[in-house]
C-alpha cells in the first residue's frame, strides 16, 4: 500500500483548517509517518473526514464508533468506502486514542 493521507477537520472550526495524517505501511502496519497542520492536497485514494466538535469528543469517548457516526449523519466521509472498511478497527482506535489527552476545543487550530 502506498502513503494514504487522512485529512481531518472540525466543521465548526474551519475547512480550511484541515489536520493531515500521513500513513505508510511498513512491514504489515500502518505507521504514521507525519501528522500536524494538511499540507498537502488530497489524492483520489486519501480520505476526509469532518464532524462537529462535539461528535469528535462523542467519539472519542467511545459513546458510538465512526459506522454508526457516519449512518447518523454525525461523521461525514470522502474516499473509498471499500478500503475505509477495512481499515474501521484501527480507525476506532484512533479515535479513542484522540480522546485520551487533554485538550482545549474552545479554540480552532
Amino acid at each position: 500500500m502506498p502513503e494514504r493521507k487522512v485529512l481531518l477537520y472540525r466543521e465548526d472550526c474551519s475547512p480550511n483548517k484541515q489536520i493531515q495524517l500521513t500513513i505508510r505501511n511498513e512491514r504489515n502496519r500502518a505507521i504514521c509517518v507525519y501528522g500536524g497542520p494538511a499540507k498537502d492536497r488530497r489524492g483520489k485514494d486519501d480520505f476526509l473526514l469532518y464532524a462537529e466538535t462535539k461528535r469528535w469528543e462523542e467519539m472519542g469517548r467511545g459513546e458510538y464508533g465512526p459506522i454508526r457516526a457516519m449512518a447518523l449523519g454525525r461523521l461525514k466521509f470522502e474516499g473509498s468506502k471499500e478500503v475505509a472498511m477495512k481499515n474501521v478497527g484501527p480507525f476506532e482506535a484512533f479515535l479513542l486514542a484522540v480522546g485520551k489527552p487533554s485538550y482545549d476545543a474552545s479554540r480552532c487550530p
